[in-house]
């Protein structure tokens, strides 16, 4: 699960017998989060709260901030520690992974990377290539210098002499077709 950077994240969890019946703890139930393989906790027996009106049950609220320790990127785990009838149980509650931070409550933050890339080589397009390729091939298709003849369209590499890729454009009763960038020259 990805949970955005400075959220706060809402849980709860029930505590139970050595039957399975849902029965109040010995004493407050408390969580701690650890960071990925580590061995030490980020955040260490927080306490947790009873819920009014439902027996054996818990919440708690973590701040998933970088002023609590976490990252984004890293796998992180949530665990509950609770006693009951003089037993100590501890069960992992969540495994999550920290997300950017977002802009808008609810709407992830979607970003590019925003290095240099050079532009895509001579030859056809290909069908699987990731978004940033394909948005690659549409800038060079749009700043590049391009010709048709009525016949065919050629897309140039950035000196403006080498044609890269090339489509076939043909009419038949008004209606123009376009065919499917292939290879240049």
């Amino acid at each position: 699960m990805m949970i955005p950077l400075d959220e706060v994240f809402h849980f709860r969890r029930a505590t139970h017998d050595a039957t399975g019946q849902v029965v109040a703890a010995d004493s407050t139930p408390t969580y701690s989060v650890f960071e990925e393989a580590t061995d030490t906790e980020i955040l260490e027996d927080v306490s947790m709260t009873a819920t009014s009106g439902e027996t054996g049950v818990y919440r708690g609220a973590v701040t998933l901030s970088a002023a609590n320790g976490f990252e984004v990127g890293k796998w992180y785990s949530l665990l509950m520690t609770a006693v009951v009838d003089g037993i100590t149980a501890i069960e992992t509650i969540l495994e999550f992974r920290i997300a950017p931070a977002e802009t808008v409550a609810g709407v992830p933050l979607v970003t590019l990377n925003n290095e240099a890339r050079g532009e895509p080589a001579q030859g056809a397009p290909g069908v699987s290539i990731g978004p940033l390729t394909k948005l690659d091939y549409l800038y060079k298709a749009w700043r590049n210098r391009k010709t048709n003849d009525g016949t065919e369209t050629k897309f140039f590499a950035d000196d403006g002499t080498t044609v890269d890729h090339k489509q076939t454009t043909a009419e038949s009763s008004g209606t123009v077709s376009k065919g499917e960038i292939v290879s240049g020259p």
